[in-house]
């Protein structure tokens, strides 16, 4: 149901990756319903250093799981490829604190990915869920519903998984009566 939500709300195609490893491993997707889909196939597992569920799963990896996969070399696919160790460091800064990512372009020119993680009741990691579509329809700076669709499914997955982590973002957004 998680899938078929997020591709409703979205109009992407919908993956579900689970940490293996520190890295994202894809279980199960869900085709857009446009002529034309960009779909990822489960058992791929994706590249940590240039793709939104890879760096989701590094963020929140500890940290000798993480200073091994920075210290591989990283590969250039495209010119947005993010690939040194102090970009891809300050990246998954940046994930920890907003709960998302976006890779656009970074593995393909014009395919972008946009993820969420997903936690388990002790905090750690289960997994990320996301969209795969064009550049267009997921831009390098994607719009606030888009995301937050995503982040939707994933909380709510969290819950599921007894993890509260994503009340941190609801709160902020509470307007005070009065």
């Amino acid at each position: 149901p998680s899938l078929t939500q997020l591709r409703a709300a979205t109009r992407q195609s919908a993956m579900v990756s689970v940490a293996a490893g520190g890295k994202a491993l894809v279980v199960a997707s869900i085709r857009s319903l446009t002529n034309v889909c960009i779909s990822v196939e489960p058992g791929n597992r994706v590249t940590p250093h240039c793709s939104a569920q890879g760096r989701i799963v590094l963020a929140f990896s500890d940290e000798q799981t993480q200073a091994q996969m920075l210290g591989q070399e990283m590969q250039r696919f495209t010119t947005s490829t993010i690939c040194t160790p102090q970009a891809v460091q300050e990246r998954l800064e940046t994930v920890r604190r907003r709960l998302w990512d976006v890779a656009e372009g970074e593995m393909a020119v014009g395919i972008s990915a946009l993820a969420a993680p997903v936690f388990r009741d002790d905090g750690i990691i289960a997994g990320t869920i996301g969209i795969v579509g064009t550049s267009v329809a997921i831009p390098a700076d994607p719009p606030p519903a888009l995301v937050a669709a995503v982040q939707e499914v994933a909380a709510a997955m969290s819950e599921r998984l007894n993890n509260h982590s994503y009340a941190q973002l609801a709160a902020p957004r509470k307007r005070k009566p009065g």
